[in-house]
């Protein structure tokens, strides 16, 4: 098998990030792109999400496509997949977790104003389609990223990124230590690095 070049450089961690997950997690349900859900996979490492929830259309591992934008992060995050999302719904109510719709609805509130509880899953749906109706009836919440131009939404995952990274830091669940940069293929060129 040839080297990439690219991900050559690129050097995974040995082993998953030491401590605790937050008590957070996402269901995806029926996100066409297998892309998205790789990226999503990344920023669920990043944020130490507990867990993903992945249901019907949704690319699960192993899957190329997925596995060219998560870089290796799908072995660090726990999944599950579920052909119908209401048995994915059924297992996040198990685990205790109030179910968070984000989509745009007359009824949403902006995720800076909802002021829920840390232990959350928060549902993304399909990119063109958005969540499931008897879904946002089922949610517990239904919250938005406000826009301010002339599109009314972002791209699935950087929707995802932007809303989990405002709920971990409302509930001051992130890591605020600075970033290792112990085999990292970037030198450090911070003073005396």
């Amino acid at each position: 098998m040839a080297i990439d070049p690219l991900h050559a450089m690129w050097r995974d961690k040995e082993r998953p990030p030491a401590g605790p997950r937050v008590p957070v997690a996402a269901l995806l349900d029926n996100i066409r792109s297998a892309y998205n859900v790789g990226d999503m996979f990344r920023s669920a490492d990043a944020l130490r999400l507990a867990r993903l929830f992945l249901a019907g259309i949704t690319a699960f591992p192993p899957n190329g496509k997925l596995e060219k934008t998560a870089l290796g992060a799908t072995a660090h995050v726990a999944w599950r997949h579920d052909l119908r999302v209401f048995d994915a719904v059924a297992r996040v109510r198990e685990e205790g977790y109030a179910l968070v719709a984000v989509e745009m609805t007359p009824a949403s509130i902006s995720v800076f104003e909802w002021e829920g509880p840390a232990r959350a899953c928060f549902v993304f749906g399909h990119e063109v389609l958005g969540i499931d109706r008897e879904l946002l009836r089922q949610a517990d919440a239904i919250v938005h990223l406000p826009m301010g131009g002339a599109k009314n939404s972002l791209n699935v995952s950087s929707s995802f990124t932007a809303v989990l990274y405002q709920h971990l830091a409302r509930h001051e669940l992130l890591d605020a230590s600075p970033p290792r940069l112990d085999g990292c293929y970037l030198p450090d060129r911070r003073e005396g690095g």
